[in-house]
């Protein structure tokens, strides 16, 4: 009989993960299997949490070079697993004893293109690979092991089971239907049939609920489970989402969603901005569902991605927002955007940062270099204060910029219609520039009806030019304006409206429209307008060339009185019943779900805390222990989340219910409590698909490979 040889797996870190713990079960098993197994590491301990054999050695070293040189040194199995650790793994190995176990594709977790090309170079690198994923076998070509269920542990026992008894593990996560599983909890308490209980490490828990201990090792949560009737999963799907041209809301602008970097921040469902955390892609083929909403653009999402929406209940009326998967949705539906929270504080500029200066007396000027290449006082400056803080009439001049203005040289430009001199705006970005700068414009008549405003100052050129960029195409506002004190943000939009804008009598209204070529400043100031709790829309107007922002009805009329425009009597006005403002959420009716084929990369973003992001229309969302239920006799309750799917068989082995419906959620427990021959049924579905999950089937084919 051939001897086994060793088998070394080179480990990083041995933190808490999924994805170590697997690799602790490979360790154990082959051990057990007679294989002499050893760790390589970076980590000095050896796992508290696991259960890791003793009689496995545990190798540390101070750093990468240190180990690969050890490890050139052994005769033995070499086991890359994870990217960092292939190259060490290959260049530490001889022909047929490097190896590479791929977990996932990790070039997802990384969004700089440098950082994905390293990833993506180590699956070419000359080791024999495999994978417990199915995707990555799919992508890569390299055998699929599998994974397993430790049904010596996990097993049924003979405890009184109480079938009214449910169980769930507590996520407070959005994800993972945290808000779904508490209002479930409310539903079944309420009716006062059932028992409930959660588990978790997180510390927190859905209300009603009996907390099982933190901490609890494997052998005690099997007695839970043995006890437990049903247990209930309301996890969302946590894949990929969108196209790579897809926009989303980061840092105050829109942005591509595959040029979103950590770090930058996006609009949640919450009105808040959260960090970005980790963006996420990988190759997709196969349908998206495109949906077009009120006044948006057509966004396209894989079929499962969960979209904050709402189902038509009569008329206009429709229910309160839940995560609905894509493929669900019709135009029976809304779907929402979020009205953005401010944080009320004024904005300042350092002087420095704009231009070349030079202090004199304690005051900053304008510098200027001399034949000699020696800095001094240009002598048309004027002094300026170290830093230049947002007032109401900065802003508004900063909205006129954009509206109507531009910069040539160190002069600031407005060309305004001779209309804006009758109706007062030309007086007031004269007093504006005045009130900021301290100096009178020079005020001309032009051809065409027009009137120039200008005025020279190279530090506020710049300001402009920075903030908001030059030519028309171009221009936007910088993402620091959301967070502006209330009167500021007034005075900005009052200076775009004025420069840009127009209130048009329609009938015995009016109606409110500001007209640019550039998209991204009109979905900006559309959700500048929102965040006064003002219904608004942006259009493709006639011409195909500009967009429109748009008011009608009583949104145009809350807005001109917002800016303090003097429209004359409010006549009584009918509320719109494609877009409405509740609960700091803008609806919007669907108006087409179309189903279109792809073939290409798609992408997701993990955000703190809230884990939700808004694309340019509506907002979009971003284990194994159901498994673990079954193997105890315990009746799955799950939803329909692709995650999910590559176990669950609805009224096979458990119940499926779509993600964030809390009452079919409630009303599939009851259908159990009041038919226990379904129950049975589902239980001994649920021991026939575990046992398609043995560790022995996938140790077998971890054999074959190191052979």
């Amino acid at each position: 009989m051939t001897s086994k040889r060793t088998v070394i797996y080179v480990l990083e870190a041995g933190s808490i993960s999924g994805g170590v713990r697997v690799i602790y079960e490979h360790l154990n098993r082959l051990h057990a299997r007679g294989w002499h197994v050893e760790v390589y590491s970076l980590d000095a301990n050896r796992p508290t949490w696991f259960k890791l054999n003793p009689a496995i050695p545990w190798v540390k070293f101070d750093n990468y070079d240190h180990l690969a040189r050890h490890l050139a040194k052994r005769n033995a199995i070499k086991v890359g697993t994870w990217w960092k650790t292939a190259g060490v793994v290959a260049a530490a190995s001889k022909s047929d004893e490097g190896h590479y176990f791929i977990q996932d594709i990790e070039a997802h977790y990384y969004s700089a293109p440098s950082q994905k090309r390293q990833v993506m170079e180590t699956y070419d690198l000359p080791l024999v690979q495999f994978t417990d994923s199915i995707y990555a076998s799919d992508r890569l070509g390299c055998p699929f092991i599998g994974l397993g269920i430790d049904t010596d542990v996990y097993k049924p026992l003979d405890l009184r089971r109480r079938l009214n008894s449910v169980l769930a593990l507590s996520r407070p996560q959005v994800l993972k239907g945290w808000s779904t599983l508490c209002e479930l909890y409310r539903i079944l308490f309420h009716s006062h049939q059932f028992t409930l209980l959660s588990f978790g490490t997180a510390g927190v828990h859905p209300p009603y609920a009996g907390v099982v201990p933190k901490g609890i090792p494997d052998e005690e949560l099997v007695k839970v489970y043995n006890r437990t009737g049903i247990y209930v999963s309301t996890s969302l799907h946590e894949g990929f989402c969108a196209k790579p041209d897809t926009l989303v809301w980061a840092n105050g602008s829109l942005s591509r969603i595959d040029a979103v970097r950590v770090g930058d921040e996006v609009f949640t469902h919450t009105g808040h901005s959260k960090a970005v955390t980790r963006v996420m892609s990988r190759p997709y083929r196969g349908p998206l569902v495109s949906i077009r909403c009120v006044g948006g653009q057509d966004i396209s999402l894989t079929p499962e991605h969960p979209v904050l929406s709402g189902k038509k209940i009569h008329g206009n009326n429709y229910s309160n927002p839940t995560w609905i998967n894509a493929s669900d949705l019709t135009t029976d539906h809304c779907v929402y955007l979020p009205l953005i929270k401010s944080r009320n504080i004024p904005v300042s500029f350092s002087v420095a940062e704009l231009a070349n200066t030079v202090q004199r007396d304690g005051r900053l000027y304008v510098g200027a270099r001399n034949q000699y290449g020696v800095m001094h006082r240009h002598w048309a400056s004027r002094s300026y204060d170290d830093h230049i803080s947002s007032t109401d009439d900065l802003m508004y001049l900063m909205g006129a910029y954009v509206g109507d203005g531009c910069v040539s040289g160190s002069r600031i430009i407005f060309s305004l219609s001779e209309q804006k001199r009758r109706n007062g705006t030309v007086e007031r970005v004269r007093n504006a520039i005045h009130n900021v700068l301290g100096t009178e414009p020079v005020i001309k008549d032009m051809d065409r009806n027009r009137v120039s405003v200008a005025v020279g100052d190279r530090v506020f050129a710049e300001l402009f030019i920075r903030s908001c960029g030059g030519h028309a195409k171009e221009k936007i506002l910088p993402g620091w304006v959301f967070d502006l004190p209330e009167s500021q943000r007034v005075a900005l939009l009052r200076g775009l409206w004025d420069t840009d804008g127009t209130i048009c009598p329609n009938a015995d209204r009016i109606r409110m429209r500001y007209s640019t070529t550039s998209f991204p400043l009109a979905m900006q100031i559309r959700m500048l307008v929102l965040q006064f709790g003002t219904r608004v829309s942006v259009v493709r107007l006639k011409n195909r060339v500009e967009f429109g922002v748009e008011l009608g009805g009583s949104a145009s009329y809350d807005l001109a009185a917002i800016l303090g425009y003097h429209t004359g009597d409010r006549p009584q006005l009918k509320a719109s019943g494609q877009s409405w403002v509740r609960d700091g959420l803008l609806g919007l009716q669907i108006k087409e779900v179309s189903v279109l084929e792809y073939d290409g990369e798609v992408y997701n973003l993990e955000v703190d805390g809230d884990n939700s992001y808004s694309t340019e229309s509506f907002i979009v969302h971003n284990c194994l222990p159901a498994l673990e239920a079954m193997a105890c006799g315990t009746v799955v309750v799950t939803t329909n989340a692709d995650g999910n799917m590559v176990y669950s068989r609805n009224e096979e082995n458990c119940l499926l219910v779509p993600p964030g419906d809390a009452v079919a959620l409630a009303d599939a427990c009851f259908a159990l409590l009041e038919d226990t021959s379904l129950m049975v049924k589902l239980q001994q579905g649920g021991f026939e698909t575990v046992k398609e999950w043995p560790w022995d089937k996938a140790i077998d084919k971890l054999e074959a490979i190191y052979g």
